[in-house]
């Protein structure tokens, strides 16, 4: 669908459990409450379907080995959470779709290339010469 729009989305009625919009997501943020289904970002949707854990999730699961196998708990025991496997979880959402950095979600992802770019330079002086 070319433009979502809670009309157009009411049209599908039950068949569609949820909607994952690869879009600008400020559809989904003005106008969210509007839809009577959930109206994912990609980011929310690889949450919800488990392919990766919640950014709330990130802590537990890196400190329930070191707890349970007693692997890191000597100089860099915490209360019981290792300090070198903790998480910072303040940050509310971890994702900036319109930031440059903001991950593979965003709008501006392009994965790196694994060769080195090879950079032609050309003479400005049109014998050949660089200048």
């Amino acid at each position: 669908m070319s433009e979502i729009s809670p009309a157009r989305v009411l049209l599908f009625g039950d068949s569609v459990d949820a909607w994952i919009q690869i879009a600008c997501p400020r559809l989904s943020i003005d106008w969210g409450d509007a839809f009577g289904k959930p109206l994912l970002n990609p980011f929310e949707a690889e949450i919800a379907l488990g392919f990766i854990p919640g950014w709330w999730e990130k802590a537990s699961i890196a400190n329930s080995d070191c707890i349970k196998n007693g692997l890191c708990c000597n100089d860099n025991c915490d209360n019981g959470v290792c300090a070198k496997d903790k998480v910072d979880v303040s940050q509310d959402y971890p994702m900036d779709y319109y930031a440059q950095d903001g991950g593979e979600w965003n709008s501006s992802y392009a994965k790196k290339s694994t060769r080195p770019s090879r950079r032609y330079v050309s003479s400005c002086t049109g014998n050949g010469a660089i200048s």
